[in-house]
């Protein structure tokens, strides 16, 4: 899974989500073979100063693709507004718009 944000830098998001208890889901697998307590590699993280252009711009989708090792047409995008559903279509990435005022 990889995280993209355009409000927060690349340490401060990571730091938001380690607050959260959820960076660990974001962090590169360990080398095939390696022992358990072997480091991760950096966390799959699209931050602002990531890249160029922002949403609608396929760009941090693209990005997000690229620190997973998918090809965008094997990813789907969660997302929250009609921007990520944009970016999706230009990106070829499939896209699911989490609508509403629900508890998450």
């Amino acid at each position: 899974m990889a995280v993209t944000c355009n409000t927060y830098s690349y340490s401060a998001l990571c730091e938001v989500l380690a607050s959260l208890q959820i960076l660990d889901f974001f962090q590169h697998d360990r080398a095939p073979g390696a022992a358990l307590d072997a480091p991760r590699g950096e966390p799959h993280v699209v931050s602002a100063e990531d890249v160029s252009d922002w949403l609608p711009d396929p760009l941090p989708i693209e990005r997000a693709c690229q620190l997973m090792g998918r090809p965008p047409k094997r990813t789907i995008v969660f997302g929250n507004n009609t921007t990520v559903t944009e970016a999706c279509f230009e990106a070829q990435a499939k896209c699911v718009l989490l609508l509403g005022r629900q508890k998450r």
